[in-house]
Formats: C-alpha cells, structure tokens, sequence
C-alpha cells in the first residue's frame, strides 16, 4: 500500500499576497496513492482545494484521513477549538466518491 501524508504551516500573508491569482497546471494522475492522511486541516479553502487535489487526481485513492487542527492560538495563548472538526465533516461529508473511505479526526 502506499500511504502519504500531507501537512504543513499556513501564514498570513500580508497585502503582497492579496489578489494574486493561483496557476493551473496539468498533472498527471496518481494511480499508485492509496491513502492520504492530513494534517492540521482547518477548513480553509486551501484545505479543501488540497483535499479536492487529491480526490480527483489520485485515482486509486481508498482511504482519506482528516485529521482537524484542534488548538488555536488566541489571544497571546493556546486553546482547544472544535471548529475545525465541524468544518471538515460539512464540507467534506457526502461529498467525495463512493470508493473513498473518509476518516474525520
């Protein structure tokens, strides 16, 4: 099986960052990515565009794991936050292939 993993740190941009427009490119399909887990998803649109990358380009996925960022930093200190998983399940639930497994953490 082959399994990958996805992560990483988002960062605010600043106004250099606003309304550039993103590249489309054509890739080739991933017939060999079985599972994907991810990690620290928020529910932002890039999260969900990643996950979108995913489900329509890797063609023998089976299995996706979402695992939800659960601590946000507010207010000068970390805190528990339960937005994120909900976000995952309303925009994730229902909404990929039958022949996806879907795992929200």
């Amino acid at each position: 099986m082959v399994a990958i993993a996805v992560g990483f740190v988002s960062r605010e941009l600043g106004r250099a960052g606003k309304g550039r427009e993103l590249e489309r490119v054509v890739r080739p399909l991933h017939q060999y990515i079985k599972e994907v887990e991810f990690y620290n998803y928020y529910g932002r649109p890039c999260d969900y565009e990643l996950v979108n990358y995913f489900v329509e380009n890797a063609i023998a996925l089976e299995k996706l794991v979402v695992n939800s960022c659960d601590e946000g930093y507010f207010s000068g200190r970390m805190i528990k936050v339960k937005e994120p998983r909900e976000r995952a399940v309303q925009q994730l639930k229902g909404k990929l292939p039958s022949r996806i497994e879907l795992v929200i953490n």
